[in-house]
């Protein structure tokens, strides 16, 4: 039977596969590598022998060594710019699924994680990942074919000597397994606490002008710093394990290189006539002794990336986890060629039913509703942001749509750009004539009005604008009304507002009062 992979299993092959032929040739030059590298050796202990021996060597073994040693130049290279170049495509395409996570999950899903905690993994998981599919990958294929490929070649000179290398091996393979299962474990829960610091961190960011107000800064200090030590504690103890892992096979392997120095001495003394380790060129012995440590070298290898793999396992299973989130379900319905759009059957959330109703194609409509009623809620559903619990949202599919929030981010490029094509938006506030503005330092109001300039700079034929003159004093809210009831000539404008003179300019109000009126223009 078939076993299925499990998801962060499935989601490592993806990203191999649509590495591509980066992927593939940079296992294939480390392979090719890792073969020249034995093949020199030996060639160059059986030159050596020769010489010590013979005082001089075959001209066809140099030119072989020396071919060989060209070739692992060349295929050290080659593997080098292939694996950069595939962790360069897996990392791209890792972020390409966040960025894939932020624009199709409603956002719901999104804010269910600390803003902290998805920063740090955006900024993270791409290169954890990227490193484990192709790098650790590599190294492991690696130490499943370059032990055998290295032991088929002693086996040529001594089976004796191959023998007792291979023999190590289980107690390693053992080994392994043990430590694997700790090493996953530990990564995982070094992965949960980075993930909490990260949230800690963010939310302390975010509400330091509160913490400041409250005289509480020392005392969320201590709980960050708190985070912090539990986060260096856990990943002290991955790195203990891996340290664990390579001394335990550093040990195996040099016992067992220096066995067969010992054997292989003493039967090139006469002292010991052992099959295999007695009789022997000194060339094949410098061989073996020479190809021993290259029996050890993949394993010794994937051990110094035994951390790298772990976190790279617990990136991809938070990955896996973050990719398998539901799509954002979109239950808006084409208005049977209707140029309108409206409501049936609706069901907000916290809010409840909302009364049916139908819009123009082209005005201003507002929603208004005291405080907290669920105006915003509204537009968002209508402009597919957030679903509704029920019920159907009638929008013809050719429309665009833009919608205007103050929670919007702007460079200050784009906000030099938008004050140029909206100037009207912007008199009677001096900053926005004096130049570039950093977005972190606008008001609420000013970051309204960049909104609003950028939803009217669009072509969209339906504009959602939640609150535009909420924080605005009385003449720059009048500019608002003024420019509102223009555009609203061409395109239709929906707008959440409990502003009275927006009102009264309106061609439609939507109340969250249980009834639907309509107010002529």
């Amino acid at each position: 039977m078939k076993r299925t992979p499990t998801p962060e299993t499935a989601l490592e092959r993806r990203l191999r596969g649509q590495a591509g032929m980066a992927a593939r040739l940079s296992l294939l030059a480390g392979g090719a590598a890792f073969a020249l590298r034995i093949a020199m050796l030996a060639g160059l202990a059986v030159i050596t022998g020769a010489l010590v021996m013979d005082g001089a060597a075959a001209l066809p073994i140099m030119v072989a060594a020396g071919a060989c040693a060209v070739g692992l130049i060349v295929a050290q290279r080659v593997a080098a710019r292939a694996t950069r170049q595939a962790e360069r495509d897996v990392a791209n395409r890792v972020a390409g699924l966040y960025r894939h996570f932020l624009q199709t999950r409603a956002p719901s899903t999104v804010h269910a994680y600390d803003t902290g905690d998805l920063v740090s993994r955006i900024s993270r998981h791409p290169g954890a990942i990227a490193s484990a599919v192709i790098t650790v990958k590599n190294t492991r294929s690696l130490m499943a074919i370059g032990p055998l490929m290295a032991a088929g070649l002693i086996a040529c000179l001594s089976p004796a000597a191959a023998g007792l290398l291979v023999a190590s091996l289980p107690i390693m393979i053992v080994f392994f397994i043990l430590v694997g299962g700790l090493t996953k474990s530990r990564a995982q829960t070094q992965e949960a606490a980075l993930s909490q610091l990260s949230g800690i961190f963010g939310d302390r960011i975010r509400c330091l002008p509160t913490i400041a107000a409250n005289h509480d800064v020392t005392a969320q200090a201590d709980v960050i710093g708190a985070a912090l030590e539990k986060h260096r504690r856990v990943s002290l103890d991955v790195l203990k394990v891996a340290f664990l892992n390579s001394a335990v096979l550093d040990f195996f392997s040099s016992l067992s290189i220096a066995m067969l120095a010992i054997f292989f001495g003493l039967g090139h003394l006469g002292l010991l006539h052992i099959p295999g380790f007695f009789g022997l060129p000194l060339g094949s012995s410098l061989a073996v002794l020479m190809l021993a440590p290259e029996f050890f070298n993949p394993l010794r290898r994937y051990a110094e990336l035994y951390h790298v793999a772990a976190e790279g396992k617990a990136a991809l299973a938070s990955m896996a986890s973050i990719d398998a989130t539901p799509l954002a379900e979109d239950v808006r319905l084409a208005a049977n060629g209707h140029s309108t759009i409206g409501w049936h059957n609706l069901v907000l959330p916290y809010v409840g039913t909302v009364p049916d109703a139908t819009l123009p194609a082209k005005g201003l409509v507002i929603v208004n509703g005291p405080s907290g009623s669920g105006k915003t809620t509204l537009l968002r559903a209508l402009a597919g942001i957030e679903p509704p619990l029920a019920g159907q949202i009638l929008l013809p599919v050719e429309i665009k749509q833009a919608w205007s929030s103050s929670d919007i981010y702007l460079t200050p490029e784009r906000i030099r750009t938008l004050y140029d094509q909206r100037p009207s938006l912007f008199s009677g506030d001096p900053r926005f004539a004096g130049g570039v503005i950093a977005p972190e330092t606008l008001s609420g109001g000013q970051s309204m009005r960049l909104a609003l300039a950028a939803a009217l700079a669009s072509d969209a034929q339906v504009l959602f604008i939640d609150e535009p003159t909420a924080k605005l004093d009385p003449v720059s809210a009048n500019h608002i009304h003024k420019t509102l009831k223009a555009e609203s000539r061409d395109r239709l404008l929906v707008v959440a507002s409990h502003d009275r003179a927006l009102i009264a300019a309106a061609d439609q109000v939507v109340s969250f009062n249980h009834r639907l009126r309509e107010v002529a223009s």
